[in-house]
């Protein structure tokens, strides 16, 4: 297994051949709206999958993606 530490919202991937895990401390809230809830679960699902089909999930470009999503996905279901 190989762990994967992002240096935006406290995002950690667990890569374990085709599959993994992922977890957001800094995206992640259970008191949160259920449709934010659902968006961010999209997004981390998309960066797990990216993580596991080997992109460079590192990337600054990449990084900057993620801010952009995560930023969008605050502002549409965000308190």
């Amino acid at each position: 297994m190989k762990t994967i530490e992002l240096p935006v919202y406290g995002i950690t991937i667990n890569v374990a051949n085709k599959g993994g895990s992922i977890s957001s401390s800094g995206l992640q809230d259970d008191a949160a709206p259920l449709e934010y809830k659902a968006a961010v679960d999209g997004l981390l699902s998309l960066i797990l999958g990216h993580a596991c089909a080997g992109i460079n999930v590192l990337s600054p470009v990449y990084l900057e993606g993620i801010e952009v999503a995560a930023e969008s996905i605050w502002n549409q279901y965000g308190e």
